[in-house]
């Protein structure tokens, strides 16, 4: 299997034409997520793993929803993960559960295309 690249420089642009930012260019410029809040103004703690839900939210030009709804996972917030449009599942099935399924049983797009790469090359 093909090795991630070493740096930002060698990562293509997303579809928002952004690259992503490393660690020392997210404590330069700031968080874009104005600290550890998520889409919906709530208090969020990304703990160790704020750098990269900054470097993320980047990448998809909009903040991470809220990890946890009624204390349990976002439906959403798997969806940011994925990196899928917004409501590209959660606006179309009705339940929570529904839709944890169904991105369960997808394909997060940037491995599919990998995949497709290296099964191609």
């Amino acid at each position: 299997s093909a090795a991630p690249p070493s740096d930002s420089n060698s990562i293509p642009a997303g579809r928002n034409g952004r690259t992503p930012l490393g660690k020392e260019e997210l404590n330069r410029r700031g968080e874009p997520n104005q600290g550890n809040r998520s889409a919906d103004g709530a208090p969020t703690n990304w703990g160790e793993y704020a750098t990269a839900i900054h470097r993320w939210e980047h990448i998809l030009g909009r903040p991470a929803p809220s990890p946890i709804d009624d204390n349990k996972l976002s439906a959403h917030f798997a969806e940011w993960m994925m990196g899928l449009e917004k409501n590209w599942v959660c606006g179309i099935v009705e339940s929570r559960a529904k839709a944890l399924t169904t991105l369960g049983n997808g394909v997060v797009p940037q491995q599919g295309l990998l995949a497709l790469r290296e099964l191609t090359s």
